[in-house]
């Protein structure tokens, strides 16, 4: 089914909170938006006059972590967005999150695509350009069809520094179609992203397909987004 997780399947609130010290030690096995920590976690500023946070602290995954779409170490999908058209946001700051266990996402199984496939993250999103995530890392295989990375299969406005990647290998076993193009996004660190700062990759990338945007680092970095 959807939305499962090592502690919460899906984590749905508004306003600042944090996630600290959390842990998961067993496999994790579903069909979309699956993580060794939080299947889903989305934040939403629910206040026309505040901006928000939402803290990820000292979390970590040991477990084999598999499924279909959305599929990460810790987070299958995170997402933090205004709700509200006052231009308020949801910024996401995180530092120390940890994975060792394997991911990966199976465009064969329950009928998914195997999309959003990362050792963290499989899908991180924040309309806050400010958020970021620091000193984290993973250390394990990940495999998936399209948008996969060490880190994070597809991050957008949120920094990744001080990150590495320090498992096996990262691999892409497919690809996307969009007008007749073929798209992988395969990068050691994230499949496709906006900010890195002093991230490393150590692992192979292993691209069993066709398509484009394949990086050591990022398969793309987002128009106007930096690597330093």
């Amino acid at each position: 089914g959807r939305y499962v997780g090592g502690i919460a399947g899906r984590v749905y609130k508004g306003g600042t909170v944090s996630y600290i010290k959390l842990t998961n030690l067993g496999d994790i096995s579903g069909a979309s938006y699956v993580g060794g920590i939080f299947g889903d976690l989305y934040n939403y500023t629910d206040s026309y006059n505040n901006d928000y946070v939402m803290t990820i602290t000292e979390c970590s995954n040991s477990g084999k972590i598999s499924g279909a779409d959305y599929v990460g170490g810790l987070f299958g999908r995170v997402y933090a967005y205004n709700d509200f058209s006052s231009g308020d946001n949801t910024r996401i700051t995180a530092k120390s999150l940890i994975n060792t266990g394997d991911v990966s996402g199976s465009e064969n199984y329950d009928g998914g695509t195997g999309n959003y496939v990362g050792g963290i993250f499989g899908y991180c999103y924040s309309d806050d350009f400010e958020s970021y995530v620091s000193m984290s890392n993973s250390s394990a295989n990940i495999a998936g069809n399209a948008y996969v990375g060490g880190l994070a299969g597809y991050i957008y406005g949120v920094t990744l520094k001080d990150c590495h990647n320090e498992g096996s290998t990262v691999t892409a076993n497919g690809y996307i179609i969009d007008d007749g193009v073929y798209y992988v996004y395969l990068g050691g660190i994230a499949g496709y992203g906006t900010n890195f700062e002093n991230c490393t990759n150590y692992v192979d990338i292993d691209y069993k397909s066709m398509g484009r945007y394949v990086g050591g680092i990022a398969g793309r970095v987002y128009k106007g987004g930096t690597v330093s």
